[in-house]
C-alpha cells in the first residue's frame, strides 16, 4: 500500500495507569493491560484510571459536596419552616437561643429531626414516630440520631430535664 506508514499499536502495558493521589501515577497490577509507571497513560482501561481520573475525581467530589449542601439546606429550610410555622412536632425544642453561635448549633441539631421526619415520612404525633413503626436497621439508627439531636437541641434551648436524683435505699 503505497502512502500508507505502518504505526505499531501500542505496548498494552502504556495504556494504563492507576491513580494512587492526586496527579500520581503507579503501577497497576489488576489492570489488564499491565500498567507502567514510566509513561503516561494514553487511554484509560477502566473507570479511575488515565489522564482524566484527576479530573473527574475532583468533579465527583465536587458533585458529592453540592448534594450534601443541598441536603443539608433542606433540612434546615424544613426546621425553619416547622419553628416559624408553629408545628407540634417542633414546640418542644423552644424558639432559637438568643446567642449567634449557640442558635446556629440548635438549628443543626433541629434539622437533623426534620431530615429523619422528612426520610422516613414521620406522620404520627410523636416528634420521631413510634418505636414499633421502625422498618430497618438504618432507620432505627437514624431514629437514634435524630433521637440524640432532639434533646441536645432541647438542651441548648434550655428545655431539657435534668434527672432526678434517686433517693437512695436505707
Amino acid at each position: 500500500m503505497a502512502g500508507f506508514v505502518h504505526v505499531p499499536a501500542p505496548e498494552p502495558s502504556s495504556l494504563c495507569h492507576r491513580r494512587e493521589g492526586v496527579g500520581e501515577t503507579a503501577r497497576f497490577d489488576g489492570c489488564p493491560a499491565g500498567g507502567r509507571e514510566d509513561e503516561p497513560p494514553l487511554l484509560p482501561c477502566h473507570p479511575g484510571c488515565g489522564p482524566l481520573a484527576v479530573l473527574e475525581s475532583a468533579v465527583a467530589a465536587r458533585a458529592v459536596r453540592e448534594r450534601e449542601h443541598a441536603i443539608t439546606r433542606r433540612a434546615l429550610d424544613l426546621a425553619e419552616h416547622a419553628v416559624r410555622g408553629g408545628a407540634a412536632w417542633a414546640k418542644p425544642f423552644g424558639l432559637p437561643p438568643p446567642s449567634p453561635a449557640v442558635a446556629k448549633a440548635w438549628w443543626d441539631r433541629l434539622a437533623v429531626v426534620a431530615a429523619y421526619q422528612d426520610r422516613w415520612g414521620t406522620t404520627t404525633l410523636s416528634i420521631l414516630g413510634e418505636v414499633n413503626g421502625i422498618r430497618s436497621f438504618q432507620q432505627a439508627a437514624h431514629r437514634a440520631r435524630a433521637q440524640r439531636a432532639g434533646q441536645e437541641a432541647a438542651r441548648l434551648a434550655g428545655r431539657h430535664r435534668r434527672p432526678q436524683p434517686r433517693p437512695r435505699a436505707a
